[in-house]
């Protein structure tokens, strides 16, 4: 028997009260209202296939959509459905309907045997599976295979000095071809140490794999996978220079005709190169989103309401104020620490660390110091990322990472990740619930813990 069916019919409906209030009051948690849209949206489909009005909605047609559906939508699925057509009627400035007989349906359908069995519980993403999602992200490599190349033209251009964006047609055989892909194989010999860059009448340049690691990661790919072996930065005429341009135009680096990249500051060229791939900024936002969730066991609804203006800095990380959020509707401050020395820490799950890198690609990218910090692009603006994005983002890593696949995973995964991982390393269900994961009630926190084998794994937590 389901903890549903053992719930007494005066708790089911004092439930349902309680959230009829807080609808009409407008207190429900965003994501409260995206299930009330979705159940509207629902009822008014199954309602104009079937011939009949959705709204005003009746309570007899209320009952026929439900039933509609069974035995496969069991009570803990379908209870939130009067709720939700109140709160649409209210919406569309209707007269609120009683629905006395839908509800007397859902207090029968909490008691059948026959509806369909309890949901799995959504897999955990614990510090074990983050880690298992970084190394895979760290050894990814870019979808477009036109961005190795790409790249290693840049470095060459940059080190050179050689023009990119912008060339005399008189300087060239072939006017399309840029001076970095003209250079033969034997002007750029490679070893495990360093790369020498040779330009025909110019000085040799020697690019250390010590003192420049991420220019000699980026010529070593190149020259490793070149398609031409006589000219291996070599591409089809104008590639270079149109999507060396995309990136600076993802990049925010304005560039004003011609020039050099050797003007470019180190750090303004490994972010011209990272930005070669078009995905970069969609990664970094994902990784910061999924270690920033694990780490602080937040809700998907409050990940979304950090703002970039409401992120300070402070001696361990980062401290993130959130306006009105379930639990705390006078707002609450989650801490974002580093999970070593805040003034060295390099440790690959860091979420402080994740969360600074994305700051300052969207400050840099996209010049923005206010709006939500985990946001997607709609219509030519920066929105508010929704549930089902961060679904599509966890779930994504998840297969990518090629972690279970029969597992059900949604953006909850991160929230049971950070308290399973708080359990696995040793506190106490309450001090989870009172420090980690601000549960009002210590049962509910409990079912957030999954029971794993805590040898699946080799990685050991780091907190």
């Amino acid at each position: 028997m389901s903890a549903a069916s053992r719930r007494p019919a005066g708790d089911a409906r004092a439930e349902e009260a309680v959230r009829d209030e807080l609808s009409a009051a407008g207190d429900l948690a965003e994501g409260t209202k995206e299930n009330y849209r979705g159940w509207a949206a629902r009822f008014a489909a199954w309602c104009e296939l079937n011939g009949l009005v959705a709204f005003p909605a009746d309570d007899e047609t209320a009952q026929l959509f439900l039933h509609a559906h069974y035995p496969r939508w069991r009570y803990s699925y379908a209870k939130a459905f009067p709720a939700a057509l109140r709160a649409e009627h209210r919406r569309q400035s209707l007269s609120v309907p009683v629905l006395e007989g839908c509800t007397e349906y859902l207090r029968r359908l909490s008691r059948d045997a026959a509806t369909a069995p309890e949901q799995e519980k959504v897999a955990a993403l614990r510090v074990q599976e983050a880690d298992t999602i970084g190394r895979a992200l760290a050894t990814l490599q870019p979808q477009d295979p036109r961005v190795i190349r790409v790249r290693a033209v840049v470095v060459v251009s940059a080190l050179l000095g050689l023009p990119l964006l912008d060339l005399p047609a008189r300087a060239f055989d072939a006017p399309d071809l840029l001076w970095a892909e003209r250079l033969p194989a034997a002007a750029m010999p490679v070893s495990d140490s360093e790369v020498r860059l040779s330009p025909p009448g110019g000085e040799a340049v020697i690019v250390d794999a010590q003192r420049h690691p991420v220019e000699y990661a980026v010529l070593r790919a190149a020259l490793a996978q070149a398609a031409d072996p006589a000219h291996p930065l070599a591409g089809p005429p104008g590639e270079s220079r149109r999507l060396t341009s995309q990136a600076a135009a993802r990049a925010g680096l304005l560039q004003q005709g011609a020039g050099l990249l050797a003007a470019l500051s180190p750090s303004d060229l490994h972010f011209l190169l990272a930005n070669v791939d078009e995905h970069y900024q969609r990664r970094v936002r994902d990784w910061a989103y999924v270690l920033a969730g694990v780490f602080t066991a937040c809700r998907h609804d409050e990940l979304s309401r950090f703002m970039l203006d409401r992120v300070d800095e402070t001696a361990h990380g980062y401290g993130v104020w959130v306006d009105r959020v379930k639990n705390h509707p006078e707002g609450h401050d989650y801490e974002v620490q580093h999970v070593e020395d805040p003034l060295t820490c390099t440790h690959p799950l860091c979420p402080a660390c994740a969360l600074r890198t994305h700051r300052h690609v969207v400050r840099r990218a996209h010049g923005r110091t206010t709006g939500p910090v985990f946001a997607t692009r709609y219509g030519g603006q920066w929105r508010v990322m929704t549930r089902q994005n961060g679904r599509r983002v966890v779930k994504g890593l998840w297969e990518r990472a090629g972690l279970p696949g029969e597992a059900r995973v949604a953006t909850r995964a991160l929230r049971a990740g950070g308290i399973t991982s708080a359990s696995e390393g040793g506190w106490e269900v309450w001090q989870i619930a009172e420090e980690l994961s601000f549960h009002q009630d210590v049962n509910v926190c409990e079912v957030y813990v999954r029971r794993l084998d805590p040898f699946s794994h080799e990685f050991f937590l780091p907190v």
